[in-house]
């Protein structure tokens, strides 16, 4: 037996906890990213927030929020250049933590060893990675972008298309292939509402991105960093708790105009 696998594992913490998986990790790199700006919590208590931020997210091991993340940590590597050494133990107890999780928790070796397969044939393996999904739903979006792209098909029928989509992948790959929302916020946008949608998500999302740059906040630019490369892979603005989380924390920095924050 291979024990929990970690489909199973993500399925069974999504139930728990009512958060989708990806939704979670997006919280955590922006808690961790968050951490890095506090200058009065003690180097004990950083340390326990940041490998226990880390002991929840790497099983989770959603692709974007890990991307995210690895940019956060290559900036406070930079902006902290000059006393990098200071922060040598935990460089080694973060690469340590990798290296026993991989080793020691079976559905992290399989989720590393499923996302090293991106250049396989998906024709014939559709059913056993999650990224050879990810390509019939990339192939799917961009071919409905392609179609509806000056006007969209409008939000209430966007899934309808999809289904009817899907119900003729599913007889090409021989297996019943669920109706997948775009996964991609980007795509969902110009699928839904045309060149106009697309238009208005990346102008108020260049309008923030400005606005976190000119007010110099971190804790704001990493929290729209998160957000620009989550878009790529899950439709945050089609469920509630990524509407929430987008609407609260984007409203709240964007109209807080003070220069007061966290360095």
């Amino acid at each position: 037996s291979q024990g929990v696998t970690h489909v199973t594992y993500r399925i069974w913490f999504e139930e728990f906890t009512g958060i989708h998986p990806p939704y979670m990790s997006m919280y955590l790199v922006l808690a961790t990213g968050i951490l890095f700006t506090f200058k009065d919590f003690k180097k004990t208590t950083k340390y326990i927030c940041f490998y226990g931020a880390g002991l929840l997210l790497l099983p989770l091991l959603a692709k974007s929020p890990l991307i995210a993340l690895g940019i956060i940590l290559l900036h406070q590597a930079f902006l902290r250049r000059k006393i990098l050494s200071r922060y040598k133990w935990g460089f080694v107890g973060a690469i340590v933590l990798l290296i026993l999780s991989y080793l020691f928790i079976p559905f992290i070796s399989q989720r590393v060893e499923e996302m090293a397969g991106l250049s396989g044939n998906i024709k014939g393996t559709v059913i056993d990675n999650s990224i050879y999904i990810r390509k019939i739903i990339w192939a799917v979006d961009s071919h409905m972008a392609k179609h509806y792209w000056l006007a969209g098909v409008g939000p209430g029928k966007i899934m309808h298309l999809l289904r009817v989509r899907y119900f003729f992948y599913s007889l090409y790959y021989g297996y019943n292939l669920s109706a997948y929302d775009p996964h991609n916020e980007y795509f969902y946008q110009w699928i839904a509402l045309g060149l106009t949608g697309i238009t208005a998500l990346l102008t108020t999302l260049a309008v923030h991105i400005y606005t976190g740059f000119k007010r110099n906040n971190i804790i704001y630019t990493y929290l729209l960093l998160i957000l620009v490369v989550t878009f790529f892979t899950e439709s945050v603005l089609a469920t509630q708790h990524g509407v929430i989380f987008y609407s609260f924390f984007t409203s709240l920095f964007y109209f807080w105009p003070t220069k007061r924050h966290a360095q």
